[in-house]
């Protein structure tokens, strides 16, 4: 899949930080398999699990980082550079008609607390353990017509 060629698989050990806020992000990451802590003005504001993107709201709308991340369990992740990720979607409208959605499903289920996150742990809201899939298909006429077929599929 054409995606995946220009993203590349890492791992974060406890203590990496993939992003730091206020700061360019270079990439933009799904985790696969771990936990990182989202940190915001020296606050931990949530932890986030399987499934979830990293550095979205940068791609979506340019600028800096607006947190901190920061591994906190051994994090296998998928990470794509910006600018490829960019021309490779420009390339292929119905991948990036697809990606725009997986990412602002992501934004909105974060947004809304619905997210594969925990929810800082206080005595009065214990933790949530929430899991979520995310499909995304789309099918054109095919390679042959200059279509592209794009499958993408998350599992917390």
């Amino acid at each position: 899949m054409k995606v995946l060629r220009v993203g590349s698989w890492k791992t974060g050990e406890p203590g990496a930080v993939l992003s730091e806020q206020d700061k360019p992000i270079d990439e933009l990451l799904v985790i696969y398999n771990g936990e990182v802590a989202v940190v915001k003005d020296d606050a931990e504001v949530v932890s986030l699990r399987d499934g979830t993107w990293i550095g979205e709201m940068s791609y979506l709308q340019g600028g800096n980082a607006s947190a901190t991340v920061r591994v906190t369990r051994t994090t296998r992740y998928l990470a794509w550079p910006k600018g490829a990720l960019t021309q490779l979607l420009k390339r292929n409208p119905t991948m990036d008609v697809a990606m725009q959605s997986v990412l602002s499903s992501d934004l909105i289920q974060k947004l809304s607390g619905n997210s594969n996150s925990l929810q800082k742990e206080t005595e009065e809201t214990p933790a949530p353990s929430i899991r979520r899939d995310a499909t995304i298909n789309s099918r054109t006429d095919g390679p042959a017509h200059g279509g592209a077929d794009f499958y993408f599929r998350l599992h917390g």
